[in-house]
């Protein structure tokens, strides 16, 4: 090989170097709060995309086939599960994706989609099964089944916890180079989760047992409302997903009656839900308008919670707000 040769093709290796070197594992998160959990454990140290955007509700999402070409190029997909993206089986499929995929609930203890906080939902969600209201078919929504269990896990700072530790130790597997950067940061991060938690039960103490009753419009606080001691006897469709239908005008009238007997101090809606039928119930029981919780999603703009940390608080201090008005 002749002198000016070498030279090209020790050239070539020096540049091509840093550019292998800057190559990130790329990591997709199935929305927008396990992505957030991966910012706080991974940094800047992977390249992250997220499916569900910001305001998406993630049990009506829709992937587009742009979603496949982010799959086939994934390292590693985080999810929540249990059957919560259930649209993922198939986009997986038809992507060639050929990286790790974590389930982040396996291993949790998780509710039942009946187990509701009281004994008087029944009446209201038995009648909801099989029958349309308001031409609203809930045997349409088959394929949106969540299956037995209610996924809205990350309401509970504890399975946070421990779905971030299953979360560090696939970082790990794929990025072992920088294992020690992400076990660090998820040490920084469970601390935050237990400060988190702290500042919730402090909050919550400080209101009457008895005074903490809510509606939620579907089933997905359930286990916030498990740690903390709130609860709530009844959602507005009765389902863990918004995807139920909605309720009938005797549902309606039992759901009224309901509220009225177990002094329900407030009602709250979903980023995205059509608020109707809060605020008929506020209206017809005399209570204030109801209030937006955002659980299953971020804000669109910067006047709501923006990471998982803001949207924990900010469930906190609405729902303790709420309650402590309506008992003052």
């Amino acid at each position: 090989m002749s002198l000016r040769k070498k030279i090209i093709a020790l050239l070539i290796g020096v540049l091509a170097t840093p550019l292998l070197h800057a190559t990130q594992p790329h990591v997709v998160a199935s929305f927008g709060i396990p992505a957030d959990w991966v910012r706080q454990i991974a940094g800047d140290k992977v390249e992250l995309t997220v499916l569900a955007d910001k305001g998406q509700d993630i049990h009506a999402f829709e992937p587009a086939p742009r979603d496949l070409a982010k799959l086939s190029q994934a390292d590693l997909v985080v999810q929540i599960g249990p059957n919560l993206e259930f649209w993922l089986d198939d986009l997986l499929a038809s992507s060639r994706f050929q990286g790790q995929r974590l389930s982040l609930s396996n291993g949790l203890t998780l509710r039942k989609a009946d187990d509701y906080h009281g004994d008087k939902q029944s009446d209201h969600s038995d009648s909801h099964d099989g029958h349309s209201h308001d031409g609203h078919d809930h045997d349409s929504h088959a394929g949106h089944d969540h299956g037995d269990y209610d996924p809205h896990v990350w309401m509970d700072p504890e399975n946070v916890s421990r779905m971030s530790a299953a979360l560090t130790e696939a970082l790990c597997q794929i990025d072992p180079d920088n294992a020690s950067t992400y076990r660090d940061n998820a040490k920084r991060w469970n601390d935050k989760l237990l400060a988190l938690d702290q500042q919730a039960r402090e909050r919550f103490a400080a209101i009457p047992e008895q005074a903490r009753v809510i509606i939620t419009y579907h089933d997905n606080l359930g286990y916030f409302a498990d740690r903390y001691g709130i609860e709530i006897p009844a959602t507005i469709l009765g389902s863990v997903s918004t995807e139920g239908g909605e309720p009938s005008a005797r549902q309606m009238a039992a759901l009224i009656k309901l509220i009225r007997q177990d002094q329900v101090a407030a009602i709250f809606t979903d980023p995205g839900a059509n608020d109707r039928l809060a605020r008929q119930l506020c209206r017809e029981t005399g209570l204030p308008a109801p209030r937006l919780l955002y659980v299953g999603t971020f804000s669109r703009d910067t006047s709501g919670p923006q990471d998982y940390e803001s949207l924990f608080l900010y469930t906190v201090d609405t729902i303790a707000d709420s309650i402590q008005a309506k008992n003052n």
